[in-house]
């Protein structure tokens, strides 16, 4: 059947999909943020190059960056907590590394014992990712948009 240093394939298959899952939600959830991040450097960078030709509403304009400065650090808070979940979802991994070798180690007639504690296992790190706040960072994201849209409609000359 199964040697002392062989692991169970079901083991295998359990580890390997949720590594594949949590990579996966990790990877959208940075790759939506720095895309975001990118596109407000770019409109900072043309809005600051637009400021040089504003004269009467250069305090409204300077307002409206500043505005735009200050939710731009809110989503790079934003991408150090979604860094700092990707650690914690790391760590997670590596206790299941942990408990696949604890398995390794067992005799062939408790895996099923051990099998079932992995399941365990599974389904609270299944609730945990389910639990992550990603509705704060979706409406911090939506808010965001929506304030440079409304710079856009403000400020014609300098985003034209």
């Amino acid at each position: 059947m199964f040697g002392k240093d062989d692991i169970h394939p079901e083991v295998k298959n359990i580890r390997k999909a949720m590594e594949d899952v949590l990579r996966g939600i990790v990877d959208e959830k940075l790759s939506d943020v720095n895309s975001r991040i990118d596109a407000l450097n770019q409109m900072m960078d043309t809005i600051k190059a637009g400021l040089g030709n504003v004269n009467e509403t250069a305090s409204k304009n300077v307002a409206s960056i500043n505005r735009l400065e200050k939710q731009r650090k809110n989503i790079e808070d934003l991408q150090k907590r979604a860094e700092k979940e990707m650690g914690d979802l790391m760590k997670r991994a590596a206790e299941m590394e942990n408990i696949q070798k604890s398995i390794k180690s067992l005799k062939v007639d408790s895996i099923s014992n051990d099998v079932a504690l992995l399941k365990k296992r599974v389904q609270w790190l299944e609730s945990s990712i389910a639990s992550m706040d990603v509705q704060s960072i979706h409406s911090s994201l939506q808010k965001l948009e929506n304030d440079i849209a409304n710079l856009k409609m403000s400020l014609p000359t300098v985003i034209e």
